[in-house]
C-alpha cells in the first residue's frame, strides 16, 4: 500500500507540474508534435509567422522545412531543401515565397513554394545565414550572418547589390522600417 501511495503522489505531483506547463495565461498546449524516427534528434532551429496570409514556417536542423496554415496547423507542404540546419527563415508579404538560411555553407535559398521552384539560390555568407527578412515590397532581402555581414539582395536579379561589413560581430536579427 505504501508504494501505491508514493506512485499516486509523484503521479499527482507530475500532473500537476505538466498543468502548469500546458497553462499560460490566455493560451493553452492542445496539441504536441513528435518526429516517430527516434534515431534523429529533431531539432526547431528557426520559424516565421505571417500574420496577413496565416502562414507559420518552420526549419529544423536535419535540413527539412514544414509550412503550416494557422490556426487549424494544417500542413501545406514540407521539403527537404539541405544536409545541415535551417537556421533561419522569412516568408514575403504575400505569402509566395520562403527564404531559407543555412547553416555552414552560409546559404541563402528562396523557394516559390507553390510552383515548387527556387527563385534564389546564392552563396551569401561565409559563416552561418542567421537571419532573413523580405522588404515590405518584396523586391529585396536583407541577410545577416555570422560573418558580421549585412547583404542586401535583390529578388529580381538573383545578386547582392550592397554589403555592409562594419560589424564586428555576428549579425543576430534584421528588421525593415516604415
Amino acid at each position: 500500500n505504501e508504494e501505491e501511495e508514493e506512485k499516486n503522489e509523484e503521479e499527482n505531483e507530475e500532473e500537476a507540474e505538466n498543468r502548469s506547463i500546458y497553462y499560460h495565461g490566455r493560451w493553452v498546449i492542445d496539441h504536441r508534435y513528435f518526429n516517430p524516427d527516434t534515431t534523429v534528434q529533431v531539432l526547431i532551429t528557426s520559424c516565421s509567422f505571417n500574420a496577413a496570409t496565416n502562414m507559420l514556417i518552420v526549419g529544423l536542423n536535419t535540413g527539412v522545412f514544414y509550412l503550416y496554415e494557422m490556426p487549424d496547423f494544417s500542413l501545406i507542404h514540407s521539403l527537404s531543401i539541405s544536409r545541415n540546419d535551417i537556421t533561419s527563415c522569412c516568408i514575403n508579404a504575400t505569402g509566395d515565397w520562403l527564404a531559407f538560411g543555412c547553416s555552414t555553407l552560409g546559404q541563402l535559398l528562396v523557394w516559390e513554394w507553390q510552383s515548387e521552384t527556387y527563385v534564389l539560390k546564392q552563396q551569401g555568407h561565409y559563416y552561418n545565414v542567421s537571419t532573413l527578412e523580405f522588404s515590405p515590397d518584396g523586391s529585396v532581402i536583407a541577410s545577416g550572418g555570422d560573418d558580421g555581414k549585412v547583404k542586401l539582395w535583390s529578388v529580381n536579379s538573383g545578386f547582392c547589390f550592397v554589403t555592409f561589413n562594419e560589424h564586428t560581430a555576428g549579425i543576430t536579427d534584421i528588421c525593415y522600417v516604415k
